[in-house]
Formats: structure tokens, C-alpha cells, sequence
């Protein structure tokens, strides 16, 4: 929030909100298992399954089980931040693991999801450093950035 002080009154001149940024790593395949791509990057995912399992959302269910298996690292999840430091923050947490990713993207679908959620009228660009780029390639990812700003105009 930014206000002014002057002749002893406060006044306020306006605000800056931070959007909801959600940064993560996505491996999708058709053949692999959550576990087996587990075994093959040395990470942990946050989230996951397998192809053949059964959904779990109660909303969901009567679509049987699911068709892909879908492993994710998302390290900072939902957590207030800026853009920028949480795609930082998984590139740290992947940069190790990079060539056994890229060994995965011939055969599974490697992906920096980006979902970042503002206001209307009030959004802001996603700053990418130039070694931030190398650091997504080399695992062989592709970036694919989701912009929602479904709130109303922040006055």
C-alpha cells in the first residue's frame, strides 16, 4: 500500500497486490509410472499418478481411471510469492536432475507450468533471466504460462 504524509493527514495513494503464482515441473506419460519416473529423476514429486489408477476427486470418478500417468514437482505450491523466485526455486531444486529429465522428454511430455492468477487491470509481466531460459531447456521442458485476472478492478 502506498500513502502519503502531509500536513498531519495520512492519505492513500494506492496499493499493489501480488498475483497467485504456482510454478512447477509436469511429466506426463502415456507408458511410465509415477514411480518409475520417480526412480529415473531422483525426485520427489508433490503431486502424482498413474496411468490406471482411480481418480480420486469425488467429481471425477465416473470417468474411470486415469489414461496418462501425471507426475509434478511443485515445491512452493500455493504459497505468496513472486513468479520469479518460485520458478527459481524449482530450477534450483531440478537443475541436479536435468540430464535424467531430458532423458524422459523423447518418450513423456516435460513442462515448466506456470499458472499466475492477478486482477483485472492490474497484471503484471512474468520476467524470465536469460539464464533462466537455459536452465528450463536444459532438461528439455517446454514452458506453457496459464494468465488469469478473473477478480474485479482493484481500485
Amino acid at each position: 500500500m502506498m500513502v502519503d504524509h502531509e500536513g498531519g493527514a495520512w492519505s492513500i495513494r494506492g496499493c499493489r497486490a501480488s498475483a497467485r503464482a504456482r510454478v512447477a515441473l509436469s511429466i506426463v506419460s502415456e507408458d511410465l509410472t509415477a514411480q518409475a519416473i520417480t526412480q529415473v529423476t531422483g525426485l520427489e514429486p508433490t503431486d502424482s499418478w498413474s496411468r490406471g489408477d482411480l481418480r480420486t476427486h469425488p467429481r471425477m470418478r465416473h470417468l474411470g481411471p486415469h489414461a496418462f500417468t501425471r507426475w509434478t514437482s511443485c515445491p512452493e505450491g500455493d504459497l505468496p510469492g513472486e513468479f520469479e523466485d518460485k520458478l527459481a526455486r524449482l530450477l534450483q531444486l531440478t537443475e541436479p536432475a536435468a540430464a535424467r529429465i531430458r532423458a524422459l522428454a523423447d518418450t513423456c511430455d516435460v513442462s515448466i507450468l506456470v499458472g499466475d492468477q492477478g486482477y483485472t487491470s492490474q497484471m503484471w509481466g512474468l520476467p524470465i533471466e536469460a539464464q533462466d531460459v537455459a536452465r528450463i531447456a536444459a532438461p528439455g521442458a517446454a514452458l506453457a504460462v496459464d494468465l488469469h485476472a478473473p477478480g474485479p478492478a482493484l481500485p
